[in-house]
C-alpha cells in the first residue's frame, strides 16, 4: 500500500460527520493470542506498554514530524535502547505460558503494518495491539481530541484489564512522560486496586479534561474493574528532547509509586523486585550483557546498580541474584566499552 493511499484512507471520512460520539470507535484493537504458541487466557502478569517514545524513538512535536513518522518504513524505526531485551525477558521470564504483552498506542491504525514489521524485526511477539482511530475524530468534527489522549487511553487500558478482572489480574504499565501516560496510569491503577471509590474516578476524569460524553462511556467499564486487580509496577521513561520532561509525581509516599527511568536496565531491576523476572543470577547476567551490547551502558554502571539493589533488597533471593550477576559481569570483561560475548 502506497503512502498516498494510506493518507487517503486516513482522511476519507472527514466530510461525513454526525451528532453522536462513540468513544469505543477510537479503539482499534487486534488480539494476537491465537497466533502465539502457549498464550493463555489468564497469565501470571500482563504488561501494558506504550509505543511512541516508550518502545520507538518517535518525534511528533510538529506536523512535519507526524508526516515523516507516517512515511517511515519498519527499517527506519529506531527501538529505544534496551526495551526489546527487557520486554522479551519479561514476556518469557518463566517459560511457557508467556506473560501477556499489550501495546497501546495513540498512533492511528494506518501505522499498524509498519509497527508490526518493526516488532517482527526485533524478534518480539505480543498479545494485543491497540491504535487510536483518529479518522473517527475527524469524521465527528472532534479536532480538539486529536491530541487529547486521556479518554481514549483510559478506556483502551480498562478494556484490557476487564478481560482479567474475574481472575484478579496483575499488571505492569510502561510509558513515558511526553504526553499523558503518568496521569492515565495513576488513575487507572488507583481504580483497579480499589484505592479510590468509583465516584472519585469520575471526578479524576473531569479534572483530567475528559468531556462528559466520553466519561459516560468510560464509567461502566470502570465499575466493572473496580477493585479487581493489582498494579505491581509503573515505569515512566523520562523522554529526552528540547521540550524537556513533563513533570510527574515522584513522592515516595504517593501511590502508585512510579519509577522514572532513562535506562531500561532500571526497568529490568524493578521487574525483578516485583516478581515478573525470577531471581536467577545467570539469567540476570545474560540480560545485563544484552542491554550493554544494545545500548553500550558501561559495565561498571550495570555492576553498581546490581550491587546497590543487592544491598537494599529485603529479598534474599533477589539480593543473591544481583550479587551473582554483578560478579559474573566483573569477571567477564573489565572493558566497559566493549561488546560482551556470552
Amino acid at each position: 500500500m502506497g503512502y498516498s493511499i494510506v493518507m487517503i484512507d486516513f482522511f476519507r471520512k472527514f466530510f461525513s460527520g454526525g451528532n453522536t460520539y462513540d468513544l469505543g470507535r477510537l479503539i482499534d484493537r487486534r488480539q494476537c493470542s491465537g497466533l502465539i504458541v502457549g498464550e493463555v487466557a489468564n497469565p501470571s502478569f500482563d504488561i501494558i506498554c506504550d509505543i511512541d517514545k516508550t518502545y520507538l524513538e518517535t518525534e511528533f512535536e510538529s506536523v512535519v514530524d507526524l508526516a515523516r513518522t507516517a512515511m517511515e518504513d519498519a527499517r527506519d524505526k529506531i527501538t529505544v535502547f534496551g526495551v526489546r531485551e527487557v520486554l522479551m525477558a519479561a514476556r518469557w521470564s518463566r517459560g511457557a505460558p508467556p506473560n501477556g504483552l499489550h501495546f497501546v498506542s495513540s498512533s492511528p491504525p494506518q501505522l499498524r503494518r509498519v509497527l508490526e514489521s518493526k516488532l517482527a524485526l526485533d524478534g518480539l511477539d505480543w498479545t494485543s495491539d491497540t491504535f487510536k482511530n483518529q479518522a473517527y475524530n475527524l469524521q465527528r468534527r472532534r479536532l480538539s481530541l486529536l491530541r487529547h489522549h486521556v479518554a481514549y487511553k483510559t478506556l483502551a487500558i480498562l478494556t484490557i484489564m476487564a478481560k482479567r478482572a474475574d481472575a484478579g489480574g496483575r499488571f505492569v504499565m510502561i510509558g513515558d512522560n511526553a504526553e499523558s501516560d503518568p496521569l492515565v496510569y495513576s488513575g487507572v491503577a488507583r481504580l483497579i486496586e480499589g484505592r479510590i471509590p468509583v465516584a472519585d474516578f469520575e471526578q479524576f476524569l473531569f479534572n483530567a479534561g475528559v468531556q462528559a460524553i466520553e466519561t459516560r462511556q468510560i464509567m461502566p467499564v470502570a465499575e466493572e474493574v473496580h477493585g479487581k486487580g493489582t498494579v505491581v509496577a509503573v515505569f515512566i521513561r523520562k523522554v529526552p528532547g528540547p521540550r524537556g520532561h513533563k513533570p510527574f509525581g515522584m513522592d515516595p509516599a504517593a501511590w502508585p509509586q512510579m519509577t522514572g527511568f532513562t535506562s531500561y536496565f532500571d526497568v529490568a531491576l524493578g521487574l525483578l523486585q516485583v516478581g515478573v523476572l525470577p531471581p536467577d543470577g545467570d539469567a540476570l547476567f545474560k540480560l545485563a550483557v544484552a542491554i550493554h551490547n544494545s545500548s553500550l551502558i558501561p559495565v561498571a554502571a550495570l555492576v553498581n546498580k546490581l550491587k546497590s539493589l543487592a544491598e537494599s533488597s529485603d529479598s534474599l533471593e533477589v539480593a543473591g541474584a544481583c550479587r551473582k550477576a554483578a560478579i559474573q559481569l566483573e569477571e567477564h570483561s573489565p572493558a566497559s566499552w566493549l561488546r560482551l560475548s556470552l
